[in-house]
């Protein structure tokens, strides 16, 4: 029994080490601040890459997003740039959904909680 203990307690510990499970708040949270990261850090084919309809749309399509999220984020930047993005608490729902809320930290010191729906697919955390 001593033994069964020990061999759970050692599996425990060696969890937190490395990725995330997929279906995990903590994979959720990683996904959305890397999705809005990529958007204002101007990495757009990242940031497009984490909508959930870009494996079915076209290619022009998906450059016209591209274009569109540069353009938001020029915007953006010349308003009050974000300086900051951080996951506040999230919702983990049992259809492999979920409701993450960011932490948006602007230039100015103002802040703004955005809420972003995920879905899980096939390992992935998505934007719905």
């Amino acid at each position: 029994m001593a033994c069964a203990t020990l061999l759970l307690a050692m599996a425990a510990s060696s969890c937190g080490k490395g990725e995330p499970a997929p279906y995990s708040h903590e994979a959720a949270r990683l996904a959305a601040e890397d999705c809005y990261r990529s958007l204002v850090n101007g990495d757009y084919g990242r940031y497009i890459s984490y909508l959930d309809v870009t494996d079915s749309i076209p290619a022009d399509y998906s450059a016209e997003l591209e274009d569109m999220a540069a353009q938001f984020a020029a915007r953006q930047g010349e308003t009050n740039p974000v300086v900051g993005v951080s996951s506040l608490t999230d919702s983990l729902f049992a259809d492999s959904t979920a409701d993450v809320f960011l932490d948006i930290l602007f230039a100015d010191s103002t802040h703004e909680v955005v809420c972003l729906p995920m879905v899980l697919r096939s390992g992935r955390w998505l934007v719905r």
